[in-house]
């Protein structure tokens, strides 16, 4: 259910105005920190301001307790792909963020689309998990996120498949509390279809 009264884009603010207000901030995604400008513990109002809502576009649900509100920014400022941010607050605050968009990328050039062995190469201290039995419908090819974590630094890499490539490939980072569980997509953190996998596998 979208959460009534958050606010619209103001008048005048359109994407590419949007950019330019982005340019020069970093679009690192840094474990157990943020994405961004976006940092983990800002507030909803801070947010609202770093990424305004356009009518329409961008919405804001409500999820379970413990996974609280999350507002999807669209970013539409590459004409050729629209990225995503799913932004999770509880309590007014940010806690975890998602980005789903190649606008971001962490230090070592993972993001948006990246190859498995990219991010395994860079990245060799993850644990592979199946955290719902959630496919996600065609968008994410009709199987459940695939999830590669790290909990002690606080970064995760979620695999959706391509049936027409008949492979995985990086649909989002997320950074969250070092140490912490993540929302998933169905936002559960209970779900009976979660469990552990082989280290690195792709599948179930």
């Amino acid at each position: 259910m979208i959460a009534a009264g958050w606010p619209l884009l103001a008048v005048g603010l359109t994407a590419q105005t949007l950019g330019k207000q982005l340019t020069g901030e970093s679009t690192s995604v840094i474990a157990g920190l943020g994405v961004g400008p976006l940092k983990l513990g800002d507030s909803r109002k801070r947010t609202l301001e770093l990424f305004p809502f356009k009518q329409n576009v961008d919405q804001e649900y409500d999820q379970s307790e413990e996974c609280g509100t999350e507002m999807n920014w669209v970013d539409l400022r590459d004409p050729k792909h629209d990225g995503n941010l799913f932004i999770h607050l509880r309590a007014g605050a940010v806690f975890q963020i998602d980005a789903s968009d190649p606008s971001f990328r962490t230090p070592d050039g993972i993001s948006f689309l990246s190859s498995p062995e990219q991010v395994r190469r860079r990245h060799p201290k993850l644990d592979a998990w199946i955290l719902s039995g959630n496919h996600g419908g065609e968008a994410l090819g009709q199987r459940p996120l695939v999830y590669w974590i790290d909990r002690r630094a606080g970064i995760a890499f979620a695999f959706a498949y391509s049936q027409s490539e008949r492979k995985r490939y990086l649909w989002e980072i997320i950074v969250f509390k070092p140490g912490s569980d993540i929302c998933p997509h169905d936002d559960s953190l209970t779900s009976l279809d979660k469990k552990k996998l082989a280290p690195f596998a792709l599948d179930p």
